[in-house]
């Protein structure tokens, strides 16, 4: 009997693998599905956002890769699936593309699962689509295993051009279409494929696929013959506001299904960043972004006179009121329809600089047929409409003398997703921009809907003046709360304000700034000096520890009850690196929990799967243990790279979309770079160069923890495309190194242990739902940066797993 080598260094050298083996339709193929996949990612994302109330990214992306990684497990189980036509999945994959636009907007009962199941949606119907994507992917890396790296090149290269691309679909196109669109891409793909293939049955059916699915778009492109689903308001909630339904139920929605109005939608914007929709309800327009708090339109003559008194005791005149003066420079923040400008115009304001994130807003304030509304400030001179992200459009310019926004981004806090919404408005680091832009005497507001949340933008407030270097005693002076009497909360959002004063009130002050409360209606909450109280009751001593005046607070809010004694809400400070402002549990919130459960167990479940059928393979133990480890030591450790980047570039790059879609770009482009660089040479020599890539990838994340924040922060006052530029060259280096990965692995278990790697790729896809619900329950306890840091630690471990991988299966290779 032969002795087995030791060692890889021991190993016969496997020759290099001749270029352009693997045939131009299995290319296609896969560059198809990456392409396709991704843009319908983004797509689905931006359609649930319009959907539901629960920010659901994180849990689409994760479940676009668990349902590649299911597809897989498929392909896995199924002896026959190597006698599988590519034209016949393809045209599946193309079909199941439009599937989620079908059933939740063409079908009838597509409202139902809108207003019924909201979770099991999300989750469950994109993964039948990326399920069949993930039957393709893995049938073809297997099919062509010694050319793996190459095609993780072409998918990775596909996906990158896709993520642009899908944002001048969506801003073309809309959500709804969109969808379509790369349905019928996909189905053309196919019919290509039976062209060449010269099998007629299959040139029939991908033709009749084709066309279908060509009619359906092309039809709703032209008449828009699906569109949002009207729901149906059950006959118990109809009166009761405090119903269920209503919890769960977009605004617009609502508004929509409610018999007692005659509601309608006049215009309808589909961008990258949101839908908006004007709805006319009598002689008032409102304007929904993504169905949620509207912001109104209102008739306006012109005369500032005539403004000055129908708003006199409006909540957002308070500022203006307490300022004492014109202000010169005002900047407004999700500016929407325009009162807020107008608001601002009317106090004598000379520059007002209008940030909104919605590109949507622009088109529809130069609408003609809201011409006879407050939107036609946006004319009046002095006014600039900008579209950007405040805090970032704030880094870059000087100081104002009110910073003002309301109801920037609200929820009804009672829905159980929505503790995973995040907001860089909220947080201390915030206020600190906030007060460092404000002129001697300048006021920041911010109007709030929740009094919780007004409480806690209290606490965070006190934080960032205390971390400015300002005294407890003194930090406590310069700030104020107040609410619209209670009886008035039915009338709409705008019901609590907090005001931040470059100036510290003065004992001496307090009677007139009671007086200017009471005068516009509304109710004092926190008084320096006088009356510092909470928004649900309770005295506050803020010159004290913020512990303690965080104590007070919490004590007026009991969210349930454990082993007998009660809970109270968590109004800790929000920060940038955990910003989730609607997040008042003490542990992990019920809703992430059972994700985190389910995540575990799926993983567990996968693994043990795939140990069943290597052991039926009859592979070695140490082989098939290592390989299951290091995929999933890839998956978990990827997401929570790429999430933790995600979330620390939104900031410098001004919007969500933008961060998505650039540092998704980013990694995607150096990722297939550094897959392609694994084709080179023998799978020992590229299993050397990992070895090294490894601990080069670990050392850069955990320079990313500690260099990212203060480098983000000096590149923020730089054009917008030399901050993008900046972006993908910092990314670029750990997307190359996280690119080697798995095309290396892949071509390590060339041979006897190339029949598992549709199991390996579904141990990698359901791993990387764990990634990323890990990563949003790291950041809630301990921050983004702690994320990158245990991304880094698992890369780490990988170090040390790779090599027994690749070393048993050179033995059994070399044994063969």
């Amino acid at each position: 009997m032969t002795e087995l080598p030791t060692a890889p260094e021991a190993l016969p050298p496997t020759p290099a693998p001749k270029s352009g083996r693997a045939p131009w339709e299995a290319v296609l193929a896969v560059a198809l599905v990456a392409f396709t996949l991704l843009a319908a990612e983004v797509a689905i994302t931006r359609i649930f956002s319009v959907l539901f109330r629960a920010p659901y990214v994180f849990l689409i992306v994760s479940g676009a890769i668990g349902g590649l990684g299911l597809g897989g497990l498929l392909v896995q189980s199924w002896r026959g699936s190597d006698r599988l036509s590519t034209v016949g999945l393809c045209l599946g994959y193309a079909v199941s593309l439009a599937l989620p636009v079908l059933l939740l907007f063409a079908l009838p009962w597509g409202r139902d699962l809108v207003s019924q199941a909201e979770t099991a949606v999300v989750v469950l119907l994109p993964m039948i689509t990326f399920c069949a994507g993930g039957v393709l992917l893995s049938l073809l890396l297997r099919r062509h295993a010694e050319d793996g790296g190459f095609l993780y090149f072409i998918d990775l290269a596909a996906a990158a051009v896709a993520a642009p691309v899908a944002v001048l679909l969506l801003d073309t196109m809309g959500g709804i279409n969109t969808p379509l669109a790369l349905a019928v891409l996909g189905a053309a793909a196919a019919l290509v494929l039976a062209v060449r293939g010269r099998r007629t049955p299959l040139i029939a059916g991908a033709l009749v696929v084709t066309v279908a699915l060509a009619v359906v778009f092309g039809s709703n492109l032209a008449s828009r013959w699906i569109d949002l689903p009207t729901l149906r308001i059950p006959a118990e909630a109809r009166d009761n506001p405090s119903h269920p339904w209503h919890q769960q139920t977009k605004p617009l929605y609502a508004e929509l299904a409610d018999p007692y109005t005659a509601s309608r939608i006049v215009r309808t914007d589909w961008t990258s960043v949101s839908r908006t929709d004007v709805v006319q309800e009598g002689d008032v327009h409102y304007v929904y972004t993504d169905g949620d708090v509207p912001t109104q339109m209102e008739a306006w003559d012109g005369d500032y006179n005539s403004a000055r008194r129908d708003y006199a005791g409006f909540i957002g005149s308070l500022p203006y009121r307490l300022l004492g003066r014109s202000p010169e420079r005002v900047m407004a923040i999700g500016s929407g329809g325009g009162l807020d400008v107008l608001l601002a115009k009317a106090a004598g304001a000379q520059v007002v600089d209008a940030i909104e994130i919605n590109p949507s807003i622009p088109k529809v304030v130069a609408d003609p047929r809201f011409a006879g509304t407050y939107a036609r400030v946006y004319r009046e001179p002095g006014v600039r409409l900008l579209v950007d992200e405040g805090r970032s459009f704030l880094q870059r310019v000087g100081k104002y003398d009110v910073i003002y926004f309301a109801c920037a981004k609200t929820a009804t806090t009672q829905t159980g997703g929505v503790a995973l919404l995040d907001n860089h408005l909220y947080t201390v680091e915030a206020f600190r921009d906030y007060w460092r832009h404000l002129s001697d005497g300048g006021v920041t507001a911010l109007v709030t809907q929740e009094n919780v949340i007004i409480d806690r933008l209290l606490i965070t407030a006190l934080a960032a003046l205390r971390l400015e270097g300002i005294s407890a005693q003194e930090a406590a002076n310069h700030l104020i709360t107040a609410r619209v009497p209670v009886q008035n909360f039915p009338l709409g959002p705008y019901r609590h304000i907090l005001i931040l004063s470059r100036k510290a009130f003065t004992p001496e002050q307090m009677a007139n700034v009671d007086l200017a409360i009471r005068t516009n209606g509304l109710e004092s909450l926190y008084l320096p000096h006088i009356r510092p109280g909470g928004a649900n009751g309770g005295v506050i001593d803020a010159t004290t520890s913020l512990e303690m005046a965080r104590t007070a607070l919490e004590g007026q809010y009991k969210i349930g009850e454990e082993n007998g004694l009660p809970v109270y809400a968590n109004l800790a400070p929000v920060t940038d690196d955990s910003p989730f402002y609607v997040d008042f549990s003490r542990g992990l919130h019920p809703f992430l929990t059972q994700l985190l459960w389910g995540s575990v167990i799926a993983s567990g479940l996968v693994s043990v799967l795939t140990a069943l059928f290597g052991r039926r393979l009859k592979t070695p133990a140490l082989s098939l243990g290592a390989g299951i480890f290091y995929f999933a030591l890839l998956g978990t450790g990827f997401m929570l790279v790429e999430l933790a980047l995600m979330q620390r570039f939104i900031l410098l790059l001004g919007f969500p979309t933008r961060s998505l879609t650039v540092t998704l770009f980013a990694l995607l482009v150096s990722g297939a770079l550094g897959s392609w660089l694994t084709q080179r040479g023998s799978p020992e020599a590229a299993a050397a160069r990992l070895r090294l890539a490894l601990p080069a990838l670990v050392a850069l994340l955990i320079g990313y923890r500690f260099l990212l924040p203060p480098l983000l922060t000096a590149l923020l006052p730089l054009p917008l495309p030399v901050r993008i530029l900046a972006t993908a060259l910092l990314l670029f280096p750990a997307g190359l190194l996280m690119g080697m990965a798995l095309p290396t692995a892949l071509r390590s278990v060339r041979g006897p242990m190339q029949e598992l790697i549709p199991a390996f790729w579904a141990v990698n896809g359901v791993t990387s739902i764990l990634g990323s619900v890990l990563t949003m329950a790291i950041a809630k306890f301990a921050g983004y940066g702690t994320a990158l840091l245990l991304g880094a630690a698992i890369y780490f471990v990988a170090i040390f797993v790779f090599p027994l991988l690749s070393r048993e299966v050179g033995r059994a290779r070399a044994a063969a």
